[in-house]
């Protein structure tokens, strides 16, 4: 299995010339609304119009990813790594890390760690198997920043290398989607997978709270294109605090929403599976 790796090139932005056609076919155009489904006859009985396509609505239900047997021991390891986002400051601090429960937002009460993991490192942290809550990246160099899980931690899990951003990142991100970036609010980032893990394109992202939406492409901010391109990776900017829902289209179907706290002034992040 590739090991996962998501980051921001920053400082190497520029506009993407993929063309919206590439991720999403544009031939077949049986509607404009769900009214012309229903116009074609029995047979599209209760579609609905997606893509220009008349879909059943049993065919747009999230398929789900099989889960996997818990693990008969009581923790987990999750294996990755933190990095800057972009280049690290002249004497680099340590990143602590917590596990934290999903609900528990402030952190007040980690299952794991704090560990300390320096720039760059391999790091494991045992978690309690069945785990489905956050990780909380911390560093005095950097925006604090939540991690939510979208599986739980059943077995030991080679999981996603993070990037954390410094303030001077968040900046150049305001620039690139040429948005002003309000520090009260969050940026939230979501990275699509499939059940291997995988970084899936194609997925159009969606965040019930709103914030004005970006993809990345070869690792930079690009608010031209229409859906994830093989890195996977959604985000948004200036998210209220509070409780968003992300999800996705793939293919005319829903991914498996999942539920992610903005904290005003940090970073979220999170995964979503089919």
């Amino acid at each position: 299995m590739p090991t996962p790796r998501f980051g921001f090139a920053l400082l190497a932005l520029f506009a993407s010339t993929l063309s919206c056609s590439v991720l999403i076919d544009t031939t077949a155009k049986q509607c404009s609304s769900d009214t012309d489904c229903a116009n074609l006859g029995d047979a599209f009985t209760g579609s609905v119009c997606q893509a220009n396509v008349c879909v059943k609505p049993e065919a747009l239900a999230a398929l789900g990813c099989p889960e996997l047997d818990p693990s008969p021991d009581p923790t987990v390891k999750l294996t990755f790594s933190v990095s800057f986002a972009g280049a690290p400051p002249a004497n680099p601090q340590p990143f602590m890390i917590e596990a934290c429960k999903r609900l528990d937002t402030p952190c007040a009460g980690p299952v794991a760690g704090p560990i300390m993991a320096t720039a760059g490192e391999l790091v494991g942290l045992d978690v309690p198997t069945g785990f489905e809550g956050f990780l909380q990246v911390t560093n005095p160099d950097t925006v604090s920043s939540m991690v939510f899980l979208g599986q739980k931690a059943q077995q030991d899990t080679r999981f996603w290398d993070l990037t954390i951003p410094r303030p001077v990142d968040v900046m150049l991100i305001g620039i690139a989607t040429s948005t002003d970036i309000d520090p009260s609010l969050t940026t939230v980032i979501m990275i699509a997978r499939d059940c291997d893990r995988n970084p899936l394109a194609g997925v159009m992202a969606t965040n019930s709270t709103g914030g004005t939406p970006f993809y990345f492409s070869a690792m930079a901010p690009d608010r031209t294109l229409m859906a994830t391109t093989e890195e996977g990776a959604a985000g948004f900017t200036n998210v209220p605090p509070g409780t968003a829902i992300l999800g996705g289209t793939y293919n005319g179907r829903p991914m498996s929403p999942t539920s992610v706290e903005a904290r005003g002034g940090w970073f979220s992040y999170a995964e979503v599976f089919p």
